[in-house]
C-alpha cells in the first residue's frame, strides 16, 4: 500500500503533457516490482511510437524500431487497438513461453533486454492514438496476482489524471486561440477552470491584475476577493442573481476603470472572464478618444490614435493599453486606411485638429495637467 500511495504521489504530479511520459513510467515502477515499466503512445495506424522508460533502463530511444515494426505480434497492444480494453493484460494471457520466444517481436526487441514477462494496459485514448503502459520482468522473475491487482487500481488513477492533463492541454490551446482572436479588440479573455481559478496564461491579464489589484496571476491560481466573491454570485443558478450580473463589473483604478464581464460555464464550456480597460468616465482623455472615434474608427482605434497624437512610440502605447507592439502596428495600419493618410504625422496632425474644435485643452496637457498649472503659478 506504502508503494502505491508513492506512485500515485508522483503521478499526481503531473501539471503538461511533455511531463506525463516519464512520470507515469517512474510511478508504475515504484507501484510493481518490476524491471522497468514504459510508457507507450503508439499511433493506431502503427506509423509512429513514442517510448518513455522509467529512469535507469539503458536502451536508446532510437532502438524502438523493432517494436513498431513488430507490433502485431504483440496481443496485448494489438486487442487494446482494435476493442479499445481496459482489460489487465499478461503475455503468458496469450503465449506459452515456447511460444513467445518463436516470436520475431521477442527476438528482435525483447530478447536483448531480457524481457519474459509483462503487465499491459491502457489509460487513454484518441481518434490518432493510444497511450499504453507497459511494466516488465526479466528472467527468474514472475508478477504475482497481488501485481495484478495493483496494476488495476494504478490504472484507475493512471487513466484519471491522463483525462485532466489533455483536457487542461485542450483548454489552454482554446484559450490562447481565443486570446489571439480578440486581442485586437481591446477585450482580455480569461478562462477559468470550475473552480472558477485562472487557467490561461495571458501576458495582457498579468498586467491588468497589477495594475488594478497590485498583484499578479498567483501561482495559486486564486482570484482577488473582490473578483471571486463576484464571480461566485455570478455562478448561482438564481435567474435574477443572472440578471443583474448581466451588468459588467467595474473597478477604479489611478487612471483608468477595469470593466470585467462574465460569461459562466455550462456542459461544454468553461467559465470565463472579460477584461476591458477603460478612461476614467468624463475625463478629459475620455472624451478626447470619444471625439476620435468619431471619424469612423473602433475605441480602441481611438485610444491609438489618441496616443500617436501624444506622439509616442508603437512600443510605448503597447504598454500604456496592455497589448503587444504588433497589436498596435495593425491598430495603426486600420487607422491610416480609415483617414486616408500615408503616415504617423499625417494622422498625428488630423487628430489633432479634430480635437482642436472640441475645447479640449492642449494635447501635452491631457496627461500632465499639473504641469501647466504649475507654469500659471
Amino acid at each position: 500500500m506504502e508503494a502505491l500511495l508513492r506512485g500515485m504521489e508522483l503521478i499526481d504530479q503531473v501539471e503538461d503533457p511533455p511531463q506525463l511520459p516519464q512520470l507515469f513510467a517512474d510511478g508504475c515502477a515504484r507501484v510493481i516490482p518490476c524491471a522497468n515499466a514504459s510508457f507507450n503512445l503508439i499511433d493506431r495506424r502503427l506509423l509512429g511510437l513514442h517510448v518513455a522508460r522509467s529512469r535507469g533502463v539503458q536502451v536508446p530511444t532510437e532502438e524502438d524500431s523493432p517494436l513498431l515494426r513488430n507490433l502485431p505480434e504483440h496481443p496485448m497492444i494489438m486487442r487494446i487497438l482494435r476493442e479499445n480494453s481496459m482489460e489487465i493484460m499478461e503475455f503468458s494471457d496469450f503465449y506459452s513461453r515456447r511460444a513467445f520466444h518463436r516470436t520475431r517481436l521477442y527476438n528482435e526487441y525483447y530478447r536483448r533486454s531480457d524481457t519474459q514477462h509483462q503487465i499491459c494496459f491502457q489509460v487513454g485514448h484518441n481518434e490518432d492514438d493510444v497511450a499504453v503502459v507497459a511494466v516488465n520482468h526479466v528472467s527468474g522473475s514472475v508478477f504475482s496476482e497481488t501485481d495484478r491487482h495493483s496494476a488495476a487500481i494504478l490504472q484507475r488513477h493512471l487513466v484519471s489524471v491522463y483525462r485532466r492533463v489533455c483536457l487542461l492541454a485542450r483548454f489552454r490551446a482554446a484559450a490562447r486561440c481565443m486570446e489571439a482572436a480578440v486581442r485586437g479588440s481591446g477585450v482580455v479573455p480569461l478562462v477559468l477552470d470550475e473552480r472558477n481559478r485562472p487557467m490561461s496564461e495571458s501576458t495582457e491579464a498579468e498586467t491588468l491584475f497589477r495594475k488594478f489589484f497590485g498583484r499578479g496571476l498567483t501561482a495559486a491560481g486564486e482570484l482577488p476577493a473582490v473578483l471571486s466573491n463576484w464571480v461566485r454570485a455570478g455562478s448561482a443558478p438564481s435567474a435574477l442573481m443572472e440578471a443583474r450580473l448581466r451588468e459588467p463589473l467595474r473597478i477604479a483604478g489611478e487612471d483608468g476603470v477595469l470593466e470585467v464581464s462574465f460569461r459562466p460555464g455550462c456542459a461544454n464550456l468553461l467559465p470565463l472572464l472579460l477584461l476591458r480597460e477603460l478612461p476614467s468616465p468624463g475625463s478629459v482623455r475620455q472624451r478626447a478618444i470619444e471625439r476620435l472615434a468619431r471619424l469612423g474608427l473602433t475605441a480602441r482605434e481611438g485610444e491609438v490614435l489618441f496616443w500617436i497624437a501624444e506622439g509616442k512610440t508603437n512600443p510605448e502605447i503597447a504598454i500604456l493599453l496592455s497589448i503587444s507592439p504588433r497589436t498596435v502596428h495593425k491598430h495603426t495600419e486600420h487607422i491610416f486606411f480609415k483617414l486616408r493618410v500615408e503616415n504617423r504625422h499625417a494622422a498625428l496632425l488630423r487628430a489633432r485638429m479634430e480635437l482642436g474644435g472640441d475645447g479640449l485643452p492642449p494635447m501635452g496637457d491631457l496627461l500632465y495637467p499639473n504641469a501647466a498649472a504649475n507654469e500659471n503659478t
